[in-house]
């Protein structure tokens, strides 16, 4: 069982899914809210909050995805579409970063940003979409990819081997 792969998936999966379903949320539920008068105070105590969960969430997906994307290349034989599509789901999960990261922000463009929220809360759900759906893809290119060859050492390529570690160095 490898279970540093397990480890960096959960890393990947949790935070996904807590963007994404702060996203959601945000669009379906809160945004959906404003007729109520007190809208723009739990908005505006909740921005801090959301702007320190974009952070957290956006590192973790950025460490995460990196790990993960080369545990596969090492492991697998993987073609041009599954690099095109990691290119742009990576292309797309930057402008989710950006754009999430607006809504929490607290300076002149964030407010201006935040006076079209639902067009943007609208954008965000369906490039969430398309990530997910991208990955769900990806995930099922790697399962049938086949494994990489590991080039077996016979007993005289160790001994060769062997011998070159102990040989003096020429550089000195």
């Amino acid at each position: 069982m490898d279970y540093i792969g397990l480890l960096a998936r959960w890393i990947h999966v949790l935070p996904a899914v807590i963007l994404a379903g702060g996203v959601f949320f945000m669009r379906f539920c809160l945004h959906n809210s404003k007729d109520d008068s007190t809208y723009f105070d739990r908005h505006e105590t909740s921005r801090k909050k959301w702007a320190m969960i974009v952070g957290i969430t956006s590192g973790l997906l950025l460490l995460s995805g990196s790990y993960n994307f080369y545990s596969k290349l090492i492991e697998f034989k993987l073609g041009p579409v599954y690099h095109g599509l990691f290119t742009l789901k990576l292309l797309l999960g930057l402008v989710v970063f950006y754009l999430a990261a607006l809504l929490g922000g607290r300076s002149d463009k964030a407010r201006r940003f935040r006076a079209q929220e639902k067009r943007w809360l609208n954008m965000l759900c369906g490039i969430l979409v398309a990530i997910i759906l991208i990955g769900g893809y990806m995930k099922a290119i790697a399962a049938t990819a086949p494994k990489k060859e590991i080039p077996q050492k016979n007993a005289s390529t160790e001994a060769d081997d062997a011998k070159a570690a102990k040989a003096p160095s020429p550089i000195g």
